[in-house]
């Protein structure tokens, strides 16, 4: 892959991430069952494993950490919290609070599918926010996933 095809790519994926959200929702809608798990699985695997070459070894999913993206000396570099598509970017205060559990952060993520928030974490806070949606163009989702590749964590990526 061409590091400027990047953008699209990921603008594409999500995009087809969302439709498949939209079709399954007419068959699996049991209450509290359905929504964010599953968009947070397609997202971690179809997004940052196959787009951003996260190897699955480096990818930890948990309860308060959504998901984790640990170096080759497992520490955590990012951090992804995943909302049900179309709640928005709800729970950002939480989501700020837990940044500072793990002092290795770089980037925390929330994400809906539909908006995006990407947080650089300094000195344990986070700082530079970035904010990117659906309506923006693929430059900007370019800039916005870049630092998260994974050849960024991972010598054995590089």
């Amino acid at each position: 892959m061409k590091r400027a095809d990047l953008g699209q790519r990921i603008f594409d994926e999500v995009g087809e991430l969302l439709d498949r959200y939209q079709e399954y929702a007419h068959y699996l809608s049991v209450p509290h069952e359905w929504g964010e798990r599953a968009i947070r699985g397609w997202l971690v695997y179809d997004l940052f494993h196959e787009i951003l070459e996260w190897p699955v070894r480096s990818i930890v999913l948990g309860e308060q950490f959504d998901a984790l993206f640990v170096d080759d000396n497992v520490k955590p570099k990012l951090y992804l919290e995943t909302k049900k598509p179309e709640r928005g970017l709800a729970d950002l205060d939480a989501f700020k609070d837990r940044v500072h559990l793990y002092g290795t952060l770089r980037y925390a993520i929330i994400t809906d599918g539909y908006a995006w928030a990407r947080f650089e974490v300094i000195d344990e806070k986070p700082a530079n926010q970035m904010v990117i949606d659906r309506k923006r163009p693929t430059t900007e989702w370019h800039a916005f996933f870049t630092p998260l590749h994974a050849t960024g964590y991972l010598y054995t990526v590089r």
